[in-house]
């Protein structure tokens, strides 16, 4: 299973051109709807995706501290501490690794 297919089906999905099932399967069906989708798009002058490449968001809970480490600065792309206002240590673009095969195209935000 790819991720990244999945958020492509995802994403065909939400634009009303339907994948079949959303299990990272790069199928006929996934094919075709991205194919629908992209052209759809371009015809409204729109991309596909947005161009940072960003498609999910990922919520965690580090189970540590109400205040952020340096393990937790260096691994998701916003800290919301306990009594403070979110903390953004890197563009949300930047690279993180905050979930295990998946960080790809996702925003790492950490409660």
């Amino acid at each position: 299973m790819s991720y990244q297919i999945r958020a492509r089906q995802a994403r065909c999905a939400a634009l009303g051109f339907w994948p079949g099932p959303i299990d990272g399967i790069d199928g006929p069906r996934t094919r075709a709807a991205y194919a629908a989708a992209c052209a759809a798009q371009a015809a409204n002058g729109r991309p596909f995706a947005h161009p940072t490449g960003i498609t999910r968001i990922h919520w965690h809970w580090t189970a540590g501290n109400h205040q952020p480490n340096a393990t937790d600065l260096r691994a998701y792309h916003c800290l919301i501490p306990g009594e403070e206002a979110p903390r953004w240590p890197v563009d949300p673009t930047a690279g993180r690794s905050h979930t295990l095969n998946a960080n790809g195209g996702a925003i790492g935000v950490s409660l």
